[in-house]
């Protein structure tokens, strides 16, 4: 057999074993995250309600020289739940606005728990990226954007704040869980996330259009 196609041939075979490995490796992963409540795309429940196995989780990338980041909202009212956040290395935490009556209408919950676990990271100088989402009508006004950004410029671990324009891809998740989507809103103007940028940026702030 001409050494080429045996040399063919036995990468052929060594691609379909790394294939099979690569495969179960993947099915054994999935096995055990669903354990957790992981459904292929996204958590059942937020990573801080599950605590402990977060916790573990992050430890055990620590010892392995694995960086973590962990994306939160930052509403955890258990002490076990501020401890995951301090686990992570890096942390990708949302803030919304700061007028505690319009947080309200639009989640559900007060910001009081959230602002107190960002500034809880903070006097520890763990880093955090905050991802600030922008819904006209809901978190644009000048108001929550001088808010914001005095906030976030009095905190001396603020790596970056990436401004995420709102939009409407998630709302097939809604109809998936049977769930009617309610907010009207529209996509804000590149121009209008420009000067949002500019205004955080005035403050000293690292800011980014996406994340």
């Amino acid at each position: 057999m001409p050494r080429r196609l045996l040399h063919r041939r036995a990468g052929l075979f060594w691609r379909r074993i790394l294939r099979g490995r690569a495969l179960r490796a993947r099915q054994e992963r999935r096995a055990v995250l669903q354990r957790f409540g992981w459904r292929g795309d996204h958590w059942r429940r937020g990573a801080t309600v599950q605590a402990a196995f977060v916790r573990a989780f992050l430890r055990k990338c620590r010892e392995n020289y694995i960086h973590a980041a962990l994306d939160t909202c930052g509403f955890t009212t258990s002490e076990d739940g501020a401890r995951a956040l301090e686990e992570a290395d890096l942390l990708l935490f949302d803030i919304k606005g700061l007028d505690p009556g319009q947080h309200f209408v639009d989640t559900a919950v007060y910001n009081d728990v959230i602002l107190g676990n960002l500034k809880r990271v903070s006097a520890i100088g763990k880093p955090v990226i905050i991802r600030f989402p922008i819904v006209p009508g809901h978190t644009d006004s000048r108001e929550n954007i001088a808010a914001v950004a005095e906030l976030l410029s009095g905190l001396g671990n603020i790596l970056r704040v990436d401004l995420m324009a709102y939009h409407v891809y998630g709302t097939v998740k809604y109809g998936q869980l049977g769930k009617e989507y309610r907010l009207e809103a529209e996509r804000p103007s590149e121009e209008r996330m420009n000067e949002i940028k500019e205004r955080l940026e005035e403050h000293g702030l690292n800011v980014q259009l996406g994340g």
